[in-house]
């Protein structure tokens, strides 16, 4: 039961609470079960308050800091919250139907089998919080940021998700059946249309030591094309392409870092040097919670990149891939947040550099003949026709 000398402070208004709050910063106020229906809680410092099980339907606590505070089992039916602050607050199991969370701030906040029905979450932030088996059915997420949450198993059904911004997501929500665009449901998202808001595809950053001039990331694409038509790395695609200074930025994506992590050996063939990373020295270098599971993949693949004659021909064309290292690796997708910079196997490295090419040669020039077939090749002496 809530301490009627903590609530009988409270019921002298925000005013005299936050200053007693003030005045003894080391007690923590406890409230727990407090009937405190309709009351108007504008401003109140609530921080590491116990209001578990309380009843605060149809409160206003617009701008209220409950950063700390445990609002486990509460009751916040149709309460306002705008502009709240919530930093790692227990809301687990509450009742929040049509709460009115709009501008509200949550942090490692626990929100873990809430009932958040029609609750409006306008132009929220959301950071890092917990929203595992919740129920966010008709809820209102306009506007709404959300970084590295948990829906793992959450309940979105019908959820207005107009401008939702959702990255890093660690767990997914059950699929839906519909979703809107506006709260009055003209606009609606439907069956495979509903998968990809919640399901954002991984995306792997590969930081290469040097720029790749045009003809060289368009030669590359052809090597993914031409996987692809071995269909080999068929789940992978080159999303993006980027230079930051002197770098070369190649953004991959797929459904799964899985599934990027088994192709990257091949989807790096023409780049020779990049075999020569220890995959062991580079997990053993990362703290354990940062690294992925689909990551240790790569520990056990052998850097054999298989016979990828084109990948060959672009490593004895082109300078850069003969020279050309990975500095780093980020994720940018759903998952974790990862950042690797590859360790160096000295041995294989100096293996790879003794390996004998051919200088470069402007008369090797690409061909790509017309028909219902066609290879990419490259010539390896000069041709006797060009071809426009």
């Amino acid at each position: 039961m809530a301490k009627q000398e903590h609530l009988a402070v409270l019921m002298q208004g925000v005013q005299a609470w936050n200053g007693w709050r003030k005045k003894n910063p080391t007690i923590l106020p406890d409230l727990k079960g407090a009937y405190l229906w309709g009351v108007d809680l504008r401003l109140a410092n609530l921080c590491r308050a116990n209001l578990e099980d309380a009843d605060l339907n149809e409160a206003n606590l617009s701008g209220a800091n409950f950063v700390e505070a445990n609002l486990k089992n509460v009751s916040l039916s149709h309460s306002n919250l705008t502009k709240a602050e919530l930093f790692v607050a227990n809301l687990r199991d509450a009742d929040l139907t049509s709460t009115n969370f709009s501008e509200a701030s949550f942090f490692g906040t626990d929100l873990s089998g809430a009932d958040l029905q029609e609750t409006k979450l306008w132009g929220a932030e959301i950071f890092e919080s917990n929203f595992t088996n919740a129920n966010l059915s008709n809820a209102d997420l306009w506007l709404c940021r959300m970084i590295r949450c948990d829906l793992t198993h959450a309940t979105v059904e019908n959820a207005i998700v107009k401008d939702l911004y959702i990255h890093e997501l660690k767990g997914r929500p059950k699929i839906p059946n519909q979703l809107r665009l506006d709260r009055e449901g003209i606009r609606k998202l439907q069956g495979e249309e509903t998968h990809s808001i919640f399901h954002q595809p991984a995306i792997l950053e590969v930081y290469f030591d040097a720029k790749l001039r045009d003809l060289e990331l368009a030669c590359y694409q052809m090597h993914l094309a031409n996987l692809h038509l071995n269909r080999l790395a068929a789940n992978v695609f080159l999303c993006g392409q980027r230079f930051e200074g002197s770098n070369t930025i190649l953004s991959f994506h797929a459904s799964t870092y899985d599934d990027i992590y088994q192709a990257l050996p091949i989807l790096l063939a023409p780049f020779p040097l990049c075999q020569s990373i220890d995959w062991n020295g580079t997990f053993a270098a990362i703290p354990a919670e940062e690294r992925s599971f689909a990551m240790t993949t790569l520990i056990n693949q052998e850097n054999n990149t298989g016979p990828f004659p084109f990948a060959e021909r672009l490593t004895r064309v082109f300078l850069n891939f003969r020279s050309i290292r990975i500095t780093r690796l980020k994720h940018v997708g759903n998952g974790s947040l990862i950042q690797l910079q590859p360790k160096i196997d000295a041995e294989k490295d100096s293996r790879i550099k003794r390996q004998n090419y051919p200088e470069p040669s402007p008369q090797h020039f690409l061909i790509v003949p017309k028909g219902e077939k066609y290879e990419i090749l490259i010539a390896d002496k000069p041709m006797k026709k060009t071809i426009q």
